[in-house]
């Protein structure tokens, strides 16, 4: 017989599952889109992801709600993507994501099924990651490499499946969740633009009282020209 608790986060991952196949990839929660910033662009690759490519500064131009105060570095945004450690889906040994330095400057390039994310510091050193658009395969081993895009109307988005915080509980009544997706967008001014999603869930094994949240932060990194 499978444990209570087990039982509880496997419902939950189904759970989660379902809701963002129907669409709450997209969703923003109560703060959306800071109105102030320039529109998101909607032109996206032939497989609907954002077109990213470009040069940023490494350091954030504007974060909103600006309640939360000083903006994280690009490198430190991947920097806590990297740092997570996932149970389910351990890094295989002597694979984990390289130091990234403090960098000046941070260059995207993308093809339809690849992303390629280079942090470039004061001495020119250069540090890479290397992304793959995911396709389901049960024999997965890195999904701290995927990502996954979503064509939505005006406002396309990049979601990394690794998140940088994870935690879950579970009783013999109750399984809850709470989790942080990192997306990528394009502003129409060549910004980059990330946001940084909290979401939490919570489900009972009888399927009463089920609920999904999400709170969004939003960081401004502009086009390497635009931010000399």
């Amino acid at each position: 017989m499978v444990p209570i608790n087990q039982s509880a986060i496997l419902m939950l991952v189904i759970a989660l599952a379902v809701l963002v196949s129907a669409g709450c990839a997209t969703a923003t929660g109560p703060i959306s889109y800071p109105a102030a910033w320039a529109p998101i662009e909607p032109a996206t690759t032939e497989v609907g992801c954002p077109k990213l490519e470009g040069t940023y500064s490494n350091r954030a131009s504007a974060a909103f709600p600006v309640e939360q105060g000083e903006p994280p570095t690009l490198s430190e945004v991947f920097a806590r993507i990297g740092q997570k450690t996932n149970p389910f889906n351990p890094v295989p040994a002597g694979e984990k994501w390289p130091e990234l330095p403090d960098a000046v400057s941070v260059s995207v390039m993308q093809t339809p099924e690849t992303l390629v994310i280079t942090f470039i510091n004061t001495k020119g050193d250069q540090v890479s990651l290397n992304f793959r658009r995911y396709h389901f395969d049960w024999h997965e081993k890195r999904y701290d490499q995927l990502f996954n895009c979503y064509d939505s109307p005006g406002e396309p988005r990049l979601l990394f499946l690794e998140s940088p915080e994870t935690t879950s509980s579970a009783s013999a009544v109750y399984a809850g969740s709470e989790s942080v997706g990192v997306f990528l967008l394009k502003a129409a001014d060549g910004s980059l633009v990330v946001q940084w999603r909290r979401e939490s869930i919570g489900i009972s094994l009888f399927f009463i009282g089920t609920h999904f949240t999400f709170d969004s932060t939003w960081w401004r990194y502009p086009l390497l020209e635009s931010a000399q």
